[in-house]
């Protein structure tokens, strides 16, 4: 595949390992989850961005997640976006969390 053809065909990355984590007490399926960074890809958007290893992520394009399932759910969004498409992260980093 080249450039063009996975510009236009192509999926979307961020290029980190990443768990999720409950962000505050809840039951199984509505308790608020965040997106932990375990490690962030060299050369990927997510290095280009500034996400660190120990981030948090707490919503995509605004929204956040509910229960079990966050990493799918945030994978699959990525995965939906065509590449070089931006998508805004609101990142807890230290004592910010």
């Amino acid at each position: 595949m080249g450039e063009a053809d996975y510009l236009s065909e192509g999926q979307g990355y961020i290029g980190i390992l990443m768990q999720e984590e409950m962000l505050e007490a809840g039951g199984e399926n509505d308790a608020p989850m965040g997106i932990r960074v375990l490690d962030v890809m060299p050369g990927t958007p997510a290095e280009k961005a500034g996400l660190r290893a120990g981030d948090l992520i707490v919503a995509l394009d605004g929204s956040g997640w509910k229960g079990i399932g966050a990493v799918t759910e945030f994978g699959e969004v990525i995965s939906a976006k065509k590449p070089l498409v931006e998508v805004k992260l609101s990142v807890r980093r230290g004592a910010d969390e």
